[in-house]
């Protein structure tokens, strides 16, 4: 059926180098399937073929994952390709027996459920039971949401799709090394080298590609989209070049953690949102490790004080330094009346206040410590990524960022740049203000 889906889909047909992941899933029954590609080589197209095809071989849930919902409704949902046909176009109208709009589901006739949404959506995805899944732009989707679904497709024997095009070292990285020599897993990289249509022809000839470079897209950006460079920086992002020099040197490992070094806490306290903790040691050589990291939403303060005590035995280290929270926790809260400051002394946490320093000056800071930091890999693995991803709002007209993106990665970014800030702070005033000169000229 997989490998003739022409027959009942006279839509679609496979192109030479799509056939591989069809039949490592649909013959060789591979559940774990990542596919990255160059832009414009029909990931989403093969990847919603296989879906459609093996819910309607067994009923069930299954979910097509964009980054973001809006995403999920303008790209998947009501996209068109170049030829005008939709997604949705694609399955057999004779197999359908209603579809709602409303919901972006797809209900078959067998009894599966199609749902299209976004990765960032996965709070409302707890407690589903999906027998597949298609993570679509994996490099850019929330990682949550799989680690949440992941356990559940191992109890139902279900499988996950995963395609994308290189962002640089972050997850989708991390999963490409992870299990591309796994022999479960069906892995491929494809450039635009390496995708040719039925008559010899490239996809995306190098005529195209000239023309892209001389209307102005980066070598940076052309390695990353066509020829799927990981290492090609993300446009606007403040620490790439840092995060680079991190990786290459080896700085990301299972590092043992010395038990009699202080550690060191910063925070970044949410309301509504995350609140991000960080924790460091500083060696006697001036080495910083980032020991552990986490996120919480909608907690008291109480809870991080517990959960600090408890890493203390979790990590193997006797004692804390210093605790560095953000200028704003001197508010007074009209609940309780009381000022976050004294909230954390009745918890038994005493605060250090990081001065109100401008964003640039926290950045240049994090800049002019990342060559001597080293960060624990199992440990600090969503940190890695927000570092790598913390960004400007990017003016395409200007070329330029203007201020930083307020997004999920900026809770981490900031709560390690509270701490480079306050460290200096507390050890090395002169420096520090060398620092704020030079962040002058950051946008």
């Amino acid at each position: 059926m997989a490998l003739a889906v022409q027959e009942i889909s006279p839509r679609f047909v496979a192109r030479i180098y799509q056939k591989p992941l069809m039949r490592a899933f649909f013959i060789e029954g591979k559940k774990r399937l990542l596919q990255i590609c160059h832009r414009r080589a029909g990931k989403d197209t093969l990847a919603w073929q296989v879906m459609w095809m093996a819910a309607l071989l067994k009923p069930g849930l299954y979910l097509y994952l964009a980054p973001i919902i809006s995403q999920a409704a303008s790209i998947i949902w009501n996209g068109r390709g170049k030829d005008g046909t939709s997604f949705l176009d694609y399955i057999p109208p004779q197999i359908i027996k209603k579809i709602n709009n409303s919901t972006m589901s797809i209900y078959l006739i067998n009894g599966s459920i199609i749902r299209v949404t976004g990765s960032n959506n996965f709070e409302a995805i707890v407690g589903s039971n999906p027998l597949g899944l298609v993570f679509s732009e994996f490099q850019n989707s929330d990682l949550r949401s799989w680690e949440i679904l992941r356990p559940i497709l191992a109890e139902n024997e279900g499988f996950a799709i995963f395609t994308a095009t290189p962002r640089g070292y972050n997850h989708l990285w991390d999963m490409y090394q992870t299990n591309k020599e796994n022999p479960s897993w069906y892995v491929s990289l494809l450039t635009v080298d390496d995708t040719k249509l039925d008559n010899g022809l490239p996809v995306i000839s190098s005529e195209v590609i000239d023309e892209e470079r001389k209307a102005g897209m980066s070598e940076s950006v052309l390695q990353q989209e066509f020829y799927c460079s990981f290492s090609a920086a993300i446009k606007g992002a403040y620490y790439a070049d840092e995060m680079t020099l991190v990786k290459e040197r080896g700085r990301i490992l299972n590092f043992n953690i010395d038990a009699f070094t202080p550690v060191h806490v910063s925070f970044d306290l949410g309301i509504s949102d995350a609140t991000s903790v960080c924790l460091f040691q500083v060696s006697a050589n001036g080495d910083v490790k980032v020991i552990y990291h986490w996120e919480e939403t909608g907690r008291e303060l109480a809870h991080y004080a517990f959960r600090l005590e408890k890493l203390k035995a979790e990590l193997g280290f006797k004692k804390y330094g210093h605790m560095f929270f953000p200028h704003d926790i001197r508010v007074r809260e009209l609940g309780s009346g009381l000022t976050r400051v004294e909230q954390l002394r009745k918890c038994g946490i005493n605060p250090r206040i990081v001065g109100n320093h401008r964003v640039s000056e926290r950045i240049q800071c994090v800049r002019a410590m990342m060559h001597k930091v080293w960060f624990h890999e199992k440990n600090c693995k969503f940190l890695i990524r927000a570092l790598s991803e913390y960004k400007g709002k990017w003016d395409d007209k200007n070329k330029t960022s203007t201020g930083p993106l307020h997004d999920e990665f900026s809770h981490a970014a900031d709560s390690f740049g509270y701490f480079a800030v306050g460290y200096l702070e507390a050890f090395d005033n002169k420096q520090l203000g060398i620092q704020k000169q030079y962040a002058k000229f950051i946008p």
